[in-house]
């Protein structure tokens, strides 16, 4: 049986989820912690930062340490909104975003610290000494999330836009990217 350790830093966000699971099967543990600060002896075969790297002071940090965390033959699977996706560039180009990195109101309220290009991202993998086997995207999205509620786009369309992404990484309103050791 696998086992799952669950590192979250909001008690909400644990609650939340223990409130949805009434009883956790015992292969999952949760631990309420920041990454900065969880440590465990354990050595695992898969390490997920999705939408991680973008809320911590220092990410190459992050990496550094989480990567001594993994079998020799482990992967790190890394999801970070992408700061040059094309509804972020079309809302510069139309006036509403200043530049593209920039945080917004709703950014900060999420914790957002920084935003990543395709390239900052793989030159802080490379930093980290990571070696990267995929890069994806996920959705291409050509508005925002609030103004595709709106227009409640069909299942199809979504579907379509996750598909196209997973070919325009530097386009897709997220990153994703599987790496392991150099090793």
């Amino acid at each position: 049986m696998t086992n799952v350790e669950i590192i979250e830093g909001s008690n909400e966000v644990i609650n939340q989820f223990k409130n949805k699971h009434e009883v956790l099967p015992a292969s999952i543990s949760i631990f309420h912690s920041f990454f900065e600060y969880y440590e465990s002896e354990k050595k695992f075969d898969a390490i997920e930062m999705s939408f991680v790297l973008e809320h911590v002071d220092d990410p190459l940090f992050i990496l550094n340490h989480f990567k001594n965390s993994l079998n020799h033959y482990g992967k790190i699977f890394i999801a970070v909104p992408n700061a040059e996706s094309l509804h972020r560039r079309i809302g510069v180009a139309a006036g509403i975003l200043e530049k593209i990195d920039a945080l917004s109101t709703f950014d900060l309220q999420l914790g957002h610290k920084r935003y990543f290009t395709l390239s900052s991202l793989l030159e802080i993998l490379r930093e980290a000494d990571l070696r990267v086997e995929i890069v994806s995207g996920l959705m291409l999205k050509p508005i925002t999330t609030a103004q595709m509620n709106k227009l409640k786009f069909s299942p199809d369309i979504i579907e379509g836009m996750n598909k196209v992404a997973l070919e325009f990484p530097a386009l897709s309103n997220a990153i994703y990217i599987r790496a392991s050791l150099n090793n």
